[in-house]
């Protein structure tokens, strides 16, 4: 049972929570709970103790996170996940993608309702989580060993922990990300642009979102943030970068043979990723057009896709 937090602890937590860094992603409740340097159970009882006004001015009237209106805290809560696998399973202590993905947890938003990122849910988070792992369900089309081998190789490219399997998830599964999902980023990747007119740093960028995504939904520990010499916090809005013609430069491959690469789309249009019986409808037509066609200058119309919780 959560406990009720004393007075002065709940004023202090209110003010870290209004301090802290504003992102666009939305929290996994452990995540935020050590951002703000508190147990999971210190977080539960200062909001049942703000639920119930049992704080001081301004924090005496009762606050309703869970309503979608504004509060004095800047901060939505909501529950998320199936309570076939609880949260609570294993090592809650621990970043785990299985709860991230499938455990029933809070999650928290930080911001008012007229600044926090429209294009962003729960839903949304998910699923690139799940195509960033190799865990979504459209990859099973491509033969196991493609969706195997982003499953084994992932954490060590989140990680930077091995220069070569990392080389080759960037290689071979990344820019597909970064397109499929370029309405996500912070960093403006143009539609029709060709895989292979893409700069590295608008990798390196995208990498650095994905990276923030992970840690604030507690799959990997922060620590995973130290591997960017600066890292680039997220603003909310936009940045241009300037983007190469097409034939202006090629893409290092990487020390992996042809025969572990798999292609990207040419010149097809983006689908939506929702819609079908199977939850994965268009995305997976989508993706099946890519991934099967031989490599080469590359262009993908990057529409994104849909968000909703």
């Amino acid at each position: 049972m959560p406990h009720l937090v004393p007075r002065p602890t709940i004023l202090q937590t209110a003010e870290s929570i209004l301090r802290i860094e504003r992102s666009k992603w939305i929290y996994h409740e452990r995540a935020l709970a050590k951002s703000l340097g508190l147990s999971i159970e210190q977080l539960r009882g200062f909001v049942k103790s703000i639920g119930s006004g049992g704080g001081p001015p301004p924090y005496d009237a009762a606050i309703d996170l869970n309503s979608g209106d504004d509060n004095v805290l800047n901060l939505l809560r909501m529950q998320h996940g199936s309570s076939s696998t609880n949260e609570r399973d294993g090592n809650p202590e621990e970043p785990s993608l299985a709860h991230a993905v499938t455990g029933l947890s809070n999650y928290y938003q930080i911001g008012r309702k007229d600044v926090r990122d429209k294009r962003i849910t729960i839903n949304v988070q998910k699923e690139i989580i799940r195509m960033v792992t190799g865990t979504h369900a459209a990859l099973d089309q491509f033969g196991g060993e493609y969706k195997t081998k982003r499953q084994e190789i992932w954490k060590d490219w989140i990680e930077g922990s091995n220069p070569i399997t990392s080389a080759l998830y960037e290689h071979d599964h990344l820019p597909w990300i970064a397109l499929h999902y370029s309405r996500y980023w912070d960093v403006t990747i143009p539609p029709n642009t060709t895989v292979t007119a893409i700069p590295s740093a608008v990798f390196e960028l995208v990498k650095q979102e994905i990276v923030d995504l992970f840690v604030k939904m507690f799959i990997i520990p922060s620590s995973a943030l130290e591997q960017f010499t600066v890292l680039r916090r997220s603003t909310r809005t936009s940045v241009d970068m300037e983007i190469e013609p097409s034939n202006s430069r090629k893409r290092k491959h990487s020390p992996v043979s042809e025969d572990n690469s798999t292609s990207l789309d040419d010149d097809d249009e983006e689908e939506e990723m929702e819609g079908g019986a199977d939850g994965n409808g268009d995305l997976t037509k989508a993706m099946s057009k890519q991934l099967d066609r031989p490599s080469g200058p590359q262009s993908v119309e990057c529409s994104g896709i849909g968000g909703s919780e």
